[in-house]
């Protein structure tokens, strides 16, 4: 791998609520390119980072939370963060997917992928599913290899 130097530049990583806000999605740029997009497949993505770039910004938003009865979804949190990164290494990109809506009567919603906790049940009105996490990982895939995460 190549050693980064002070003439070395930043690259971005952008995760960004995908169609309708209901599920991540990850941007990041090759060198001198526009940001390349990684959108919600339901598993863990790769990214190289470019041989010109030591340290990456990322803005990851989480996937918002499936619908119940009355009630509107919430949406996920929010992040910044810039993260030193090695030129040639590989990133694990997990991109958060939306909750499932309450199924009436009594049925909660299933958590949506990365983390989405299922939706409680309940008689009257049952609650939808938790939005999934967006999140970045480095040196490994594991949870203990987060970096950055935005909560869904």
């Amino acid at each position: 791998m190549t050693k980064c130097s002070s003439n070395r530049r930043r690259s971005t990583v952008l995760v960004v609520l995908g169609v309708a806000a209901l599920v991540g999605a990850i941007g990041i740029p090759q060198a001198g390119a526009d940001p390349q997009a990684f959108g919600f497949t339901g598993g863990s993505q790769e990214y190289t980072v470019p041989a010109d770039v030591c340290a990456v910004t990322i803005e990851a938003s989480g996937a918002q939370g499936g619908l119940a009865s009355g009630t509107t979804p919430g949406l996920g949190g929010t992040v910044t963060a810039t993260i030193p990164a090695t030129p040639g290494e590989t990133l694990v990109v997990n991109v958060g997917g939306r909750g499932g809506d309450s199924g009436e009567p009594t049925a909660g919603g299933t958590g949506g992928y990365n983390g989405g906790a299922a939706g409680g049940a309940a008689n009257s009105t049952p609650g939808g599913g938790g939005g999934g996490a967006s999140d970045v990982r480095q040196g490994g895939a594991g949870l203990a290899a987060r970096v950055v995460v935005a909560g869904g």
